[in-house]
């Protein structure tokens, strides 16, 4: 639920109404909504893609569409902008922190708003020199050993820390 697939399924039959060339590929396990047993016409369920599969996947889309109600960090987000592809996302949670310019944002609980969005979407030039210069700040910043080194920061602080 968290995922809010729900919502995604209507607001992409809606834009579909205006789009019929357009499929929608839902990646990932399936969990326990079984809606992919719910046929609908535009829509494959590929299940859980390995990780080399899943770059030219996404490098072939039009965009990505992660509007769930809750992410942890927001990793699809960026794996998106490594293939300079844009990115409709929820404005919640670290969605908009993670994905800055280069995301356009919805109310993950408005389904005709993330219907709206999806068509300005497919307007982004991701060749705009902005944009590109947006994608590379947020994939420096969003790196391991970034992570890593604020990591170890941590941990150096917690250590000075007890031992005053």
């Amino acid at each position: 639920p968290r995922k809010n697939l729900e919502n995604t399924l209507r607001a992409f039959q809606i834009f579909q109404k205006n789009h019929p060339e357009f499929q929608l590929k839902i990646v990932g396990e399936s969990m326990f909504d079984g809606h992919e047993s719910q046929a609908q016409k535009g829509v494959e369920y590929l299940g859980r893609i390995a990780h080399e599969h899943l770059f030219p996947l996404l490098g072939q889309s039009s965009g990505l569409l992660i509007v769930s109600h809750f992410e942890g960090f927001g990793i699809p987000i960026l794996e998106a902008l490594q293939c300079n592809v844009p990115v409709l996302a929820g404005n919640n949670t670290s969605m908009p922190e993670i994905g800055g310019k280069c995301a356009l944002y919805t109310d993950s609980r408005n389904v005709q708003e993330m219907a709206d969005q999806m068509h300005p979407l497919l307007s982004v030039d991701v060749q705009d020199h902005d944009w590109q210069n947006e994608r590379k700040r947020i994939l420096e910043k969003y790196t391991w050993e970034n992570a890593a080194a604020l990591l170890w920061t941590s941990i150096l602080k917690t250590l000075e820390d007890a031992a005053k």
